[in-house]
Parts: C-alpha cells; structure tokens; sequence
C-alpha cells in the first residue's frame, strides 16, 4: 500500500480508536505515527516522537548483532569481492560473495538469502538461489560458495551484507546480520534505494 493509503487507513477510525502500526520503514513510521515504541527482543527500549524513534532504531541496528549458527556448522569466512577493492562498488556494477562454511552433515535443497540493507534497516535489496534457479547442496566437511551479483542499482551510500541459509523453509542453519559492508559511488539520486532501469524511453509528439 502506497502510505497515503496506509495513513488513510489508520486515520479512518481513530477518533475511538488506537491504531498499532507495525514496520521496518522509518519513512513510513516518521509520516503515519504520532508516538513510536523501539523493541528488541520483545523488550521496549524507546517510547516516543517518532523521529527520535528512528535515530533509536538506525543507532540500535549499527550495533553488532549476533549471528544465529547451529551446533552441526562452523562459519570459516564471509567475504565481499569488489572490483575496486575496499567493498566498494560504482552504481550497477556487481560484486562477488564468498561464504566458506564446514559443515558435519549433508544438506540439499537449501535456500541461501543475501540481503542488503540500509543504515535504518530498510531491506534494499535480496538475492534468493531459488529465485535464480540455482541449487545449493552442502557436503559433509569444508564448503565455499561464491555467487555474482549483478545489476546492483543502488543509490550511493553505505549498505550492509546479511545472509542466511535455511532448510525446509524455516529452519536457519545460519543467520549472520550486518557481516560486511558495501559501499556504491557515484551521483545518482531517488527517494527509493533500489532504481530500475530501463532499456529505452521513446517521446512521440
């Protein structure tokens, strides 16, 4: 829903109503609440002005996180390769992601999610195997997986790399947030971090 709609919606009621308004979007937070709870774990750690609300939730998400790895893996290493070097990259170019993993059992079928972040915690951008048609079965022992990814068109700023590899659809054998950063350059401008591109634009008058 667009958030003229979203606010719409929540306003509609709400002379004899309280509204409780869930997300991920400070954007969307800032423009529909009046009054804005930070919670982590289930724990409330800020209640107020939604614009405090947010620095809470950016100054919250730049903390370390811990990453969720089960007992039958071992992460060796993550890694972001860069055609520049120091993870960074120009505006749709693309990136390299290698993940050497030991793992003590034999895993098929599983789904590998890569996300890009930003520093509010706003979701710009995620791979998906399955979505790309490409497989990932882990044998018994040491395992490295590298994958390209390409068409990167995001607007210039600092992002942060998360992954997770999960069987049957829900059990995360490992969950690592906030691993590596990425930096794009360049001097491209939106309200949106992901920009789609297109193959032509045509006037006809």
């Amino acid at each position: 829903l667009s958030i003229r709609r979203q606010r719409q919606m929540c306003i509609r009621d709400s002379s004899n109503a309280a509204v409780i308004f869930v997300s991920h979007s400070m954007e969307a937070i800032t423009r529909i609440t009046n009054r804005s709870l930070v919670l982590r774990k289930g724990v409330v750690i800020f209640d107020g002005q939604p614009v405090q609300a947010s620095l809470k939730y950016s100054d919250l998400f730049e903390q370390k996180t811990e990453n969720l790895i089960k007992k039958n893996f071992a992460l060796v290493s993550f890694e972001v390769v860069t055609n520049k070097g120091n993870n960074s990259i120009r505006y749709a170019e693309e990136f390299r992601v290698i993940i050497e993993i030991l793992s003590d059992s034999f895993y098929e079928n599983l789904l590998l999610k890569i996300n890009l972040t930003t520093s509010s915690g706003q979701i710009a951008a995620e791979f998906s195997n399955k979505n790309n048609h490409y497989s990932v079965d882990l044998r018994e022992g040491k395992n490295i997986i590298s994958t390209t990814l390409s068409n990167i068109c995001l607007l210039p700023q600092k992002y942060y790399v998360s992954f997770s590899l999960i069987k049957n659809r829900s059990d995360h054998l490992l969950w690592c947030r906030n691993i590596a950063e990425l930096f794009v350059d360049g001097d491209q401008q939106g309200h949106q971090p992901y920009q789609l591109q297109a193959r032509s634009l045509d006037i006809i008058q």
